[in-house]
């Protein structure tokens, strides 16, 4: 059975953007514990952040400093 994207954009762009996240973390080497501890909350709040895509602004600051993330990164995975 092929696999269904979510109909709205702003869905599959939550899912790309927790996509680019999971791929940063590992290309970078950081642990989610340690993004946690950036944020303030544990690893399993983290993990429930990102399946549910339910990312404060504060919060996500916060994270694409700690992923290193470029300007062109940041623009691109903000546009939608």
């Amino acid at each position: 059975m092929p696999k269904v994207l979510p109909l709205s954009v702003i869905e599959r762009k939550k899912l790309e953007f927790t996509k680019w996240i999971r791929g940063k973390k590992a290309a970078e080497k950081i642990r989610q514990k340690d993004v946690g501890e950036a944020i303030g909350v544990s690893q399993q709040a983290i993990g429930y952040m990102m399946r549910t895509g339910n990312i404060k602004y504060e919060d996500l600051i916060v994270m694409l400093k700690e992923l290193h993330a470029t300007d062109e990164e940041i623009l691109q995975i903000m546009k939608l």
